[in-house]
């Protein structure tokens, strides 16, 4: 029987409001949630408002078995949304809402604890759209063994600043094929050697690029490692690359090889877009 790791995902907890019904969302919600259904227990540092969608949250994190000991209630600002619309490929568009409550993610001595007893912490650049949310994590990675970031850039918000002092900190490192020309860009990388720049700048452990179709590699000690796509008829990519994400963070931690870790990823990360919504059951 495998040893039950242990992960903490911070940030955006939302509603990914479609033109006909919400589903639960938010990268850091996703991953749990699959790491959840995988068998890692997983938690969520966050923060929702004290209204109806907030309330709603609360019921749906606990269908999905993971702790609301770390929710976090503002009595102000309101809940998160996301306006989600797909195209002709089910490919999304998000309008998200601001200033909501997760923006505001307070520093607390338990967070610190669970994150220190955890394996690895989880983030992304959307919650670091605030200094609090920002200041709260930068300490929060001081307290963690392994620290993995989906970098997930959002329309407007990042900067380079705040992606530096993420990657300074980050053992692995997610992005996509956009995320890849983003950090080429900002940082004057070579296209062609955009592996070995951005591990010797950031001192990043485990680099790994979802291709959507044409599947993801990881780069690790001057190797690449790439699996195929996944054949599938696409429904709607909402939280295929957190399934993805949390695949490969369940088998990284039980000791799988990179190969199958990445293979675990495309796999789960397909099977999602098959459906609609982030979170389908396994």
């Amino acid at each position: 029987m495998e040893h039950k790791q242990t992960v903490v995902c911070f940030g955006e907890v939302l509603w990914d409001v479609y033109p006909t019904e919400k589903k639960l969302g938010g990268a850091p919600f996703n991953v749990a949630a699959h790491l959840m259904q995988s068998g890692t227990q997983a938690h969520i540092i966050t923060k929702i408002g004290n209204d109806d969608l907030g309330k709603q949250i609360v019921s749906a994190i606990q269908l999905q078995n993971i702790s609301i000991k770390q929710l976090q209630i503002d009595e102000n600002l309101p809940t998160g949304t996301v306006q989600v619309n797909l195209d002709a490929n089910g490919i999304p568009s998000y309008k998200i809402s601001e200033p909501v409550a997760w923006d505001f993610i307070d520093k607390s001595l338990a967070n610190t604890e669970l994150v220190n007893s955890a394996d690895a912490l989880v983030y992304g650049t959307l919650a670091c759209r605030s200094a609090q949310n920002f200041d709260t994590l930068m300490e929060l990675t001081k307290h963690s063994k392994l620290n993995i970031c989906d970098l997930n850039i959002r329309q407007k918000f990042y900067n380079k600043s705040v992606i530096e002092s993420l990657l300074n900190q980050s053992h692995i490192l997610k992005i996509n094929n956009e995320e890849e020309q983003l950090l080429i860009e900002i940082f004057n990388f070579e296209a062609a050697n955009f592996y070995k720049q951005i591990q010797a700048k950031f001192n990043i452990e485990i680099i790994i690029k979802t291709k959507g179709e044409r599947g993801a590699e990881l780069f690790q000690n001057n190797k690449v490692y790439k699996v195929d796509g996944v054949k599938i008829d696409v429904v709607d990519t909402v939280g295929s690359g957190d399934a993805f994400l949390a695949a490969f963070i369940h088998n990284y931690l039980n000791k799988r090889d990179l190969k199958t870790c990445l293979e675990k990823g495309a796999n789960l990360g397909a099977y999602v877009a098959t459906y609609t919504g982030a979170i389908p059951k396994h």
